[in-house]
Order: C-alpha cells, then structure tokens, then sequence
C-alpha cells in the first residue's frame, strides 16, 4: 500500500475489509493504520523531526519504518528527505545528491562497512547498479579470525 496514491490506499482498505467482513473475520469499522501500530508518542516524535502531521504522511513514515524493503519515496517538497534525515541522523557524507564518481563509491563503502544509512538523491528513475546488491539487502558481514 506504500507506493499508492491516497484514494487507490483508501479504495485497497475497503477492498481488504470487505474480504474479511465475507470471510467471517471480526474488526473494527473505522481501521486506521497509525491506531493498528498504535504509536502516538513515536508520532509526536516524527512530527519533532519535520514530518507532516497529515495521516498519509504518518501512514508513509510507518510503512517506510516498518518495511523489509528498501523504500522509494517521490518527494518533490524534500519533506520525506529532511525528515528521513532527522529521523535516522543520517550524516551529510553519507548523503548523495550526484550518485557519481569516487568520492560516492568510497562514501558508500564506508556506509556500509560502518553500519550507517545512506540517502541518494535525484535518481532521475536510474539506479546505480553499484546500489543493486544494497537494495536487495544482499550484504553479508564479512567475519576476520581474531588471534589472541
């Protein structure tokens, strides 16, 4: 549901609730993703960090949190970005606005090495390949023998 529209989230919810209602499962009529994760102090903090206090805001930021994949977000006002960027203190060298050259290879590989999140910006629809392997979550720690 994280990549509709709105109204296609709203039409998908009533679509999800007249199957449970015909399949004899019992729920409360007025559903509500941020009552489901019941999280108003997490919320008030979110909105602490410059996200919207609109519902499709919440609903994005518990999805984008909550999710096992890697998130796309269309952000044309950069509220997501400064939120994102509050929220999990991203570091600006680990912040890129030109996906391009050595100096974002070498960003991303510390990124990763040190466990941070990175944020790219401006894909203009073309993922580095470079970033194929982060977004399957295809990474693997690599353990060294410690010798005493």
């Amino acid at each position: 549901m994280g990549i509709c529209f709105e109204e296609d989230r709203n039409n998908l919810t009533t679509i999800f609730q007249n199957k449970l209602n015909t399949s004899g499962f019992k729920f409360s009529k007025n559903y509500s993703l941020t009552k489901l994760f019941n999280c108003e102090n997490e919320i008030f903090s979110w909105n602490e960090n410059g996200l919207p206090n609109d519902d499709i805001s919440i609903e994005n930021a518990i999805i984008t949190l909550n999710s096992d994949r890697t998130c796309y977000l269309i952000d044309p006002q950069y509220q997501a970005k400064d939120w994102l960027i509050n929220q999990l203190n991203i570091k600006p060298e680990y912040i890129f606005d030109k996906p391009e050259g050595d100096l974002y290879l070498r960003g991303v590989e510390q990124a990763i090495i040190n466990g941070e999140t990175i944020l790219v910006n401006d894909t203009t629809g073309n993922i580095d390949p470079l970033l194929d392997n982060i977004i399957d979550k295809n990474i693997y720690k690599k353990y060294e023998k410690q010798h005493n």
